[in-house]
């Protein structure tokens, strides 16, 4: 399994358990822990996809310069 395959693995990790939360305490007035864990696991989910694309593009430059 390559770095991205993993990053993506992780994304897709961190979007199901926003959708769980969401599911389970909805997306209107719902203790304030779940708002701030679905702010966390949305900072992580992005932090991940900027790594991705930094990976990706890195790669595609490695691959355009052989």
């Amino acid at each position: 399994m390559t770095e991205a395959d993993k990053l993506r693995e992780y994304i897709a990790r961190k979007q199901g358990q926003i959708k769980d939360l969401e599911k389970q305490y909805g997306t209107g007035v719902r203790p304030g822990w779940v708002g701030e864990e679905i702010t966390m696991l949305t900072f992580y989910m992005q932090d991940a996809q900027y790594e991705l694309k930094q990976l990706e593009q890195n790669n595609a430059t490695d691959h355009s310069t052989n």
